[in-house]
This record gives C-alpha cells, sequence and structure tokens, in this order.
C-alpha cells in the first residue's frame, strides 16, 4: 500500500513522500478483504489529505511481472543500487515495459548527490523520493529512505547483460568506488 504527497525540493526537482505499509499478501487475494482494506485506507487519505491512488473498479488493477537484476554477488543492491523492470502481463501486454534504475540509502544529502541518469541519447525521467516505512527488526516509529532514479520507458534485454555494458549505460556505475566481485 502505498499514499504519496507531492512536496517541492527546489525549482529543479519534486519529491514524493511515500508511506508504505507492509501487508499480509495472502489475506489480499480475497476480494472482501480489498475492499474493507480499501476502506480503511480511503478513511486514512481523507483525514491526513494526502493522495491515494486507487483503481476505479477491479478491470483497473494491473498485473506486472517485476524483474530485479543484479550480478551474482548482488553488487547493486549491497552498493544501495536497484535496477528493475515492470512488465504488464494478460492483455495489456502491448502496453510498455518500465525500466527503473534508481540509488537508496537513508541520507538525503548522499542520495541527491548521485546521478541515476542513463547516458543522453536515452529518454528518461527523473524522480526523487522518500518512503516513509515502520522501523526495522520490531522497534516502534518510522524510518525514511531516500531514492533518487531514473525511469525509461524503452524495452530492455537485460538478462546475462553484462556489467561492463551496464555501466556503459549508466555513467555512475563507471565512477562508483567498487567493482563487481564477478562480471
Amino acid at each position: 500500500m502505498t499514499i504519496s504527497r507531492q512536496t517541492a525540493v527546489n525549482t529543479r526537482s519534486l519529491i514524493y513522500r511515500k508511506f508504505k505499509l507492509p501487508l499480509d499478501h495472502w489475506r489480499l487475494t480475497d476480494p472482501k478483504a480489498l475492499a474493507e482494506f480499501s476502506r480503511t485506507a480511503r478513511r486514512a487519505a481523507d483525514i491526513t489529505g494526502v493522495a491515494l491512488a486507487e483503481p476505479g473498479s477491479a478491470k483497473q488493477t494491473r498485473e506486472r511481472s517485476v524483474i530485479f537484476y543484479d550480478t551474482n554477488e548482488f553488487d547493486l543492491y549491497r552498493n544501495n543500487f536497484i535496477l528493475r523492470t515492470r512488465t504488464p502481463l494478460g492483455r495489456a501486454r502491448s502496453a510498455h515495459q518500465e525500466l527503473v534504475f534508481k540509488f537508496r540509502h537513508p541520507d538525503r544529502h548522499t542520495t541527491v548527490s548521485v546521478d541515476p541518469r542513463p547516458r543522453a541519447e536515452i529518454p528518461h525521467t527523473i524522480r526523487f523520493k522518500e518512503q516513509v516505512l515502520p522501523a526495522l527488526r520490531n522497534k516502534l516509529g518510522i524510518r525514511s529512505i531516500f531514492w533518487h532514479g531514473s525511469k525509461i520507458f524503452k524495452r530492455c534485454e537485460l538478462e546475462n547483460l553484462p556489467y561492463g555494458t551496464l555501466a556503459k549505460v549508466f555513467p555512475v556505475l563507471r565512477t562508483w568506488e567498487w567493482t563487481p566481485t564477478r562480471a
């Protein structure tokens, strides 16, 4: 479940503050449970004045395949990077695949200092977000993770892509202080 509020960071970019709640995904397969959850989320959004994106009908829900890419030793993830694709399933297959490359970190200044843009000739959009999550490991409270990312709406084949090629697409990987344990 994601509730977001758009707030200005500076004149060049926007931040979306997302509040993420971990949910029991098994229960969300029941239409009655989904309807109950939707009513609860709507009330909370109305009270707090945040935007809540929700489908107008069951036909508007989206089934997507989400694939995360990394080296065999998870070098990207261990260094706060995420590379993933989302591809619509079913009749929506004609819709665009979405490729996202992002850097995530709990420090806003560290995150904003990392440039996630692909090579200049690749059409993309840049986003900066704050995700507000529950505290880790049974602690009370909340925590923030900031992410700075680029979204590419062009079909890309990433299976077995060598790290060197990926670093040519995303220049920040060439300047980072680590090299993958396996190419």
